[in-house]
C-alpha cells in the first residue's frame, strides 16, 4: 500500500519536484517504493527535525512525495488546495500549517479554526484507503507519517506526532457537553473544576468522572478534547439566564437593605420614667451604711441603724 504522501500525492495530479529523476527505491521519509526519488543529502535541509521518525534508515532516497509535501509551496510543486498565502507574505505556505483528510482520492484541507468539520469527516463513514493527518502547532510535519487504513478495520490517525486509535465518540459528545455547562478544557483535562463550576453543574460533572476519568491522558482522550468545542449558542442562552438571576438577586439584597435602613431609621417614642433622686441624697433617712469590716472584696453588710445627719449649726468637728 502506497504511503499517506504518495496517495496525497497522486490525487493532486502528481506534480513534479525538481531534483527528482526516474529512479526507484524505497523512500527514507515515509518508506514507501516511489519510482521518482531524489538522494537524500540533496533534499534534507537544515533545519529538518524528521529524522527519528524515518521509516526506511538504510535507503539513500526521498520519494517525490514526500519531498512535495516537506517543502513550502509554489506553483511549480503541490499547492494546498483551497489556500492561498496572504498579500506580501514572504513566502507561499507549507503543507504542516494544514491538517489533511484524504478518501479515497477526495482530499479535505482544514485548519484549528475547523475542529467541528474534523470532527464530522472523522466520524462519517469512509470508502478507503484513508488517512487523517491532524495539524497542532504546524510547526510539525504530519502528512508522511499518518498511518494509511481500510476501508474497515481499525481506525488510526496521526495527532501531530501521536498515533491514535479512534474510540468511542460518546466521550467527545460528553465533553461537548460539559464544556457548554461551564468547565473548561484546561479543567476537564486535568480533573480539577474550580468552584463556581461546582456549583453551577455538580451533577454534570460528577456523571463525566464518573464515566470517563479512568480514560484521562490517553491519546484518544487528548484528540477527543482537542476536537471538542462547547455549544456557543447553548452557552449565550445559558449566561442570560444566569445573568437574570444575578440581577434577580442583587435587586432582591438592595430592596432588603433598604428596608432594613427604613427600620433602623425611626427612633422609639420616649417612655415616661420617675423622676431620679440623686445618689447618696443626705434627706433620705432609711439609707443604710455599708460597713466592710476591713474584709477586702467581701459582701456588703447592711446597718439596722439608720444615720442621723448631722445639724448644719452643730459645732465644727477636727479633721482627726
Amino acid at each position: 500500500m502506497r504511503s499517506a504522501s504518495q496517495l496525497l500525492h497522486a490525487a493532486l495530479g502528481a506534480p513534479r519536484f525538481a531534483g527528482c529523476d526516474d529512479h526507484t527505491d524505497a523512500c527514507w521519509v515515509c518508506g514507501g517504493l516511489a519510482d521518482r526519488t531524489m538522494p537524500r543529502a540533496d533534499w534534507m535541509g537544515a533545519q529538518f527535525v524528521g529524522q527519528n521518525r524515518a521509516r526506511a534508515w538504510s535507503s539513500p532516497r526521498v520519494c517525490e512525495p514526500c519531498a512535495c509535501v516537506t517543502a513550502w509551496t509554489t506553483p511549480a510543486t503541490m499547492p494546498v488546495p483551497g489556500r492561498a498565502s496572504k498579500p506580501g507574505a514572504k513566502r507561499d505556505l507549507m503543507w504542516r500549517l494544514f491538517s489533511v483528510l484524504y478518501d479515497d482520492g477526495h482530499v479535505t484541507v482544514a485548519n484549528k479554526g475547523d475542529k467541528p468539520a474534523i470532527r464530522a469527516w472523522l466520524r462519517a463513514p469512509k470508502r478507503g484507503p484513508w488517512f487523517a493527518a491532524i495539524a497542532d502547532s504546524g510547526q510539525k510535519h504530519v502528512v508522511p507519517w499518518a498511518p494509511v487504513n481500510g476501508a474497515r478495520g481499525t481506525s488510526r490517525v496521526l495527532f501531530e506526532e501521536m498515533e491514535v486509535t479512534l474510540g468511542d465518540w460518546r466521550l467527545g459528545d460528553d465533553m461537548t457537553a460539559l464544556l457548554t455547562a461551564g468547565p473548561s478544557k484546561d479543567e476537564i483535562a486535568a480533573g480539577e473544576y474550580r468552584p463556581q463550576n461546582w456549583q453551577r453543574c455538580q451533577s454534570a460533572i460528577e456523571s463525566f468522572e464518573t464515566s470517563w476519568s479512568s480514560t484521562r491522558a490517553s491519546p484518544w482522550w487528548l484528540l477527543a478534547l482537542w476536537l471538542s468545542q462547547r455549544d456557543e449558542a447553548a452557552v449565550s442562552a445559558r449566561m442570560e439566564i444566569e445573568n437574570a438571576e444575578r440581577r434577580a438577586k442583587a435587586k432582591t439584597r438592595s430592596t432588603r437593605s433598604a428596608g432594613d435602613s427604613g427600620a433602623a431609621g425611626r427612633v422609639p417614642r420616649k417612655r415616661k420614667s420617675e423622676r431620679a433622686e440623686a445618689l447618696g441624697h443626705p434627706a433620705r433617712q432609711d439609707a443604710p451604711v455599708r460597713e466592710t469590716n476591713g474584709e477586702r472584696g467581701g459582701v456588703d453588710h447592711a446597718v439596722a441603724t439608720p444615720v442621723v445627719p448631722e445639724r448644719a449649726d452643730g459645732p465644727q468637728l477636727d479633721l482627726f
